[in-house]
């Protein structure tokens, strides 16, 4: 099980270097981390503020009419994973899960574009006053409450994955020891927010049996403890009980991968295949399965070498492009990485489709260009058009504007 796991590590990191080859000739990289000199784009405040404004306002429209359709608001319900799966069961059927529902349901994600456009009028190179960094943070906060209402940790981490790259390459460098902390901060979050979930649903009953057997300190932190590690490690286990009987089992004809457009094109859900391997539960055998379950181990060594090279392929092009589309792509893609151990986002659901989709035309419809490195200079230090007709600046643009990360001007 190791050996295979590794091979499909080991792919990822060749197809990302590969797709590093690719781009010999265009010139060196800049160190990474550093602020993206965005001379091209620039976001303009008040239009982007309100847009997210209506963004935040459509999704919550949206889901407070599924809401009342599920008759509860799934975090505050007594099992909030019974609540949430009446719209879209991972296992089993629901008379909610209709085509009606899931042709309005992508519209919940512009709860998430709102908070994307908020943080990256925050985060780009501009003045900020306090009102701005109340009303950016007022919205994130809000938006990101809202969406999370939702009741799975998911929600929050999709969230705080985006918002993190985007901080990291719009703002300020994120160095490795605070990554570490948010590592740990985010491994208890979920602990935490797990076990109190299980108690209030008992739709874990392995876990609870864990807990009885093993010697860990009683209290609220130690199952948290425990829950987090359970979560990391236990798609893992399922990986290996699915290579150890899947000879056993009748395969599906329709085969697993791209189990999203399975009302297109016929296909089998994994996690109910894999039901059958491992004490009943509905836990995705990691991104890994469905190459494996497909393919073989050719699957495995070939499917996650073009995963990287994809993954390669847009970090490359956003230092060429020097837009901020490209820093959210990025974003959406470091999102899937981290939830490759548990689920291939490429494969099992749409919505990375529509982010990238509805984003794209949200930011070209906002960027504005800018024409000339004085431009650059002159909004990176946020003074308006008035401003330099009056000549009340204080700033002299033929001097390049820094700024902790990097130089804009470059």
């Amino acid at each position: 099980m190791w050996a295979t796991v590794l091979t499909g590590l080991f792919s990822f990191v060749g197809g990302f270097v590969l797709a590093g080859m690719t781009r010999r000739g265009e010139g060196a990289l800049p160190s990474v981390g550093r602020r993206l000199p965005l001379k091209r784009t620039h976001l303009p405040t008040k239009r982007a503020l309100g847009t997210a404004i209506v963004c935040i306002l459509v999704g919550t429209s949206v889901l407070a009419y599924e809401d009342v359709l599920i008759g509860s608001v799934p975090i505050f319900a007594s099992n909030p994973d019974a609540a949430r799966m009446k719209l879209f069961p991972v296992v089993g059927q629901s008379s909610l899960d209709t085509f009606s529902v899931k042709l309005i349901h992508p519209f919940v994600e512009f709860v998430k574009y709102g908070v994307f456009l908020a943080a990256i009028v925050l985060f780009q190179a501009s003045r900020r006053s306090k009102k701005l960094i109340f009303a950016c943070t007022a919205m994130i906060l809000g938006g990101t409450l809202i969406y999370t209402s939702q009741g799975a940790r998911t929600f929050a981490v999709q969230i705080a994955v985006v918002l993190f790259v985007l901080f990291h390459y719009l703002c300020r460098r994120i160095r490795l020891r605070s990554v570490l902390v948010s590592v740990l901060a985010v491994f208890l979050f979920a602990g935490f927010f797990g076990s109190y979930r299980i108690r209030k649903s008992h739709t874990a009953p392995l876990f609870e049996r864990a807990l009885q057997v093993s010697h860990f300190p009683e209290g609220e932190f130690w199952e948290a403890v425990a829950f987090g590690y359970s979560t990391a490690t236990i798609s893992f286990q399922v990986f290996y009980e699915l290579g150890q009987d899947f000879h056993l089992y009748q395969k599906p004809p329709h085969g697993f991968l791209l189990y999203a457009f399975h009302q297109l094109v016929p296909r089998t859900n994994i996690q109910q295949y894999a039901a059958g391997f491992f004490t009943g539960q509905a836990i995705t055998p990691t991104f890994l399965g469905e190459f494996y379950g497909d393919f073989g181990y050719l699957g495995v060594l070939f499917g996650p070498l073009i995963m990287g090279f994809g993954y390669g392929w847009a970090y490359f092009r956003m230092w060429r492009t020097r837009g901020i589309y490209p820093v959210y792509v990025l974003a959406l893609l470091m999102e899937m990485l981290i939830y490759f151990p548990y689920v291939n986002l490429f494969s099992q659901y749409l919505t990375w489709i529509f982010d990238l989709v509805f984003m794209y035309f949200l930011i070209r419809w906002l960027e504005k260009p800018v024409t000339n490195a004085s431009e650059a200079r002159w909004r990176s230090a946020g003074i308006s058009e008035s401003q330099r007709s009056s000549g009340k600046t204080g700033f002299t643009p033929s001097r390049p504007a820094t700024a902790q990360g990097g130089d804009v001007s470059q």
